[in-house]
């Protein structure tokens, strides 16, 4: 069975309200469950080819703030 990750995050997450993708992603961290992994890295791949050089500046800031605690 081959599953494409990408189009079943995106499919699961369409016409989603933001107050249940917010309850996704806080779910996702809050359970540790390694499963979720997959569907948080489709999100940040997401964000990350969308944003503008000025947004992944700011994702790197946050990751190397991060990085370095």
């Amino acid at each position: 069975m081959d599953i494409d990750i990408r189009k079943a995050v995106k499919k699961n997450l369409e016409g989603r309200s933001r107050t249940e993708i917010r309850g996704y992603i806080e779910d996702a961290i809050e359970s540790q469950n390694e499963a979720a992994i997959p569907g948080m890295g489709v999100l940040f791949e997401e964000i990350w080819e969308k944003g503008d050089e000025s947004r992944k500046q700011k994702i790197m800031d946050w990751v190397m703030e991060y990085l370095k605690s």
